[in-house]
């Protein structure tokens, strides 16, 4: 190959090189993720995927959003998982379910506990188990590693760190209770035979959740740290403990109650006090209101009582000296002018002449001439002694 050849095979290697890098730099290459949300019913139903993966295995299954069930309880070969609760079970309630169980009934119960605000026993104490939060669970370790061995199976689970379970020690139920799931912090699953049934408490239910796998975050979770029925043995720990039930509810809550129903709960006296105070405010109102005059009489107004008004209305508003001093400015200018002999007199003189000048007392000339009134009377006595001076 001679050098002529070898410079055009050069450049025209050089130029496409350049043309691929200049289509490279214009041209972006993007995915398109075309999946969908699920339904939103599955959304909003924190165990759907539970449901689904039972129906899977032919095992019947019903979700309710609601705590309806546990005032007609199903047969004593069925399951209940509860989970969700936004407020305690009533002692009624509890006692029918631990009827329930010791007849035969299968319960797993995610315990109701916001700290707490009574003194009475919750579901989950009547069974002698305790649960309690961890101080500073936030800067344990995650994910939190539990275990379970079932079957003679070892088991694997991602569980909340913020609570744990304990079995209470002088409970008559605690030599039929045994941990079930456990964690390096603490018990998060106790399982308590009652009768012929048994309930299995959970600390956190989380790992029964629905995976969310559409949302941000559960994609950016590359550490493994959220927890749903997706994770390690979750999905096959809750096949095992459902798969010979006849039937299994799915119970949850997804809104808590209203919040006057809670404050009336907790302070009735202070919703009544509210109640009955906001009802005599309206009342005390209701008074200003009157019958409307549709049309104003025709009487001419009486041009005395609104001189009488205005006067009142000035007195009301610390205004009579004020009206006290400008009538005297203009009496004084005028008695100057008629007697302009007093103009230059001292005042013990000056109120001597006008003593004479009018049938006064010094003493009432002074007061009226510059003193200050401080009540109404004061006022109008002052006004009569300056209009017989304007007047003589």
């Amino acid at each position: 190959m001679n050098m002529r050849s070898l410079l055009i095979s050069t450049l025209v290697i050089c130029t496409l090189g350049a043309s691929a890098w200049w289509v490279s730099q214009r041209i972006t290459v993007s995915h398109e993720d075309q999946r969908k949300p699920p339904e939103k019913d599955i959304r909003l139903n924190p165990m759907s995927a539970l449901e689904q993966l039972l129906s899977h295995f032919e095992v019947d299954v019903q979700s309710n959003n609601n705590r309806n069930l546990l005032h007609n309880l199903p047969a004593t070969n069925q399951a209940i998982v509860v989970r969700n609760l936004k407020q305690p079970l009533t002692h009624e309630r509890e006692l029918a379910l631990l009827n329930w169980v010791e007849q035969g009934g299968k319960l797993i119960y995610e315990p109701y506990w916001l700290g707490k605000s009574d003194e009475r026993q919750y579901f989950h104490e009547k069974m002698g188990v305790l649960i309690q939060e961890i101080e500073d669970w936030q800067d344990i370790q995650r994910p939190n590693h539990a275990w379970s061995e079932l079957n003679n199976e070892d088991l694997y689970f991602h569980m909340s760190p913020q609570y744990v379970l304990s079995l209470q020690a002088d409970s008559p139920s605690a030599k039929r209770s045994k941990i079930i799931i456990a964690s390096d912090v603490g018990a998060h699953g106790i399982q308590v035979n009652h009768g012929q049934g048994s309930v299995l408490f959970l600390s956190d239910s989380d790992f029964l959740s629905t995976p969310k796998v559409w949302q941000a975050y559960y994609k950016n979770d590359t550490h493994g740290y959220s927890t749903d029925l997706s994770r390690h043995d979750h999905a096959y720990f809750m096949w095992l403990q459902l798969k010979d039930s006849q039937k299994v509810w799915l119970l949850y809550e997804s809104s808590s109650p209203a919040f006057l129903s809670i404050v009336y709960k907790h302070f009735p006296a202070l919703v009544l006090f509210s109640a009955i105070w906001l009802l005599l405010f309206l009342l005390y109102l209701l008074k200003r209101f009157g019958p409307v005059v549709t049309q104003l009489p025709g009487e001419q107004r009486n041009l005395k009582q609104h001189i009488q008004q205005v006067g009142y209305f000035h007195w009301q508003q610390d205004k009579g000296n004020y009206l006290l001093n400008s009538w005297r400015t203009r009496i004084q200018h005028k008695i100057f002018v008629k007697h302009p002999n007093l103009a230059g007199l001292q005042d013990p003189a000056l109120y001597d002449m006008l003593a004479s000048l009018s049938g006064f007392s010094p003493a009432d000339i002074q007061q009226a001439w510059s003193q200050p009134c401080h009540n109404q009377t004061e006022f109008i006595t002052y006004t009569k002694r300056l209009k017989k001076l304007w007047t003589m």
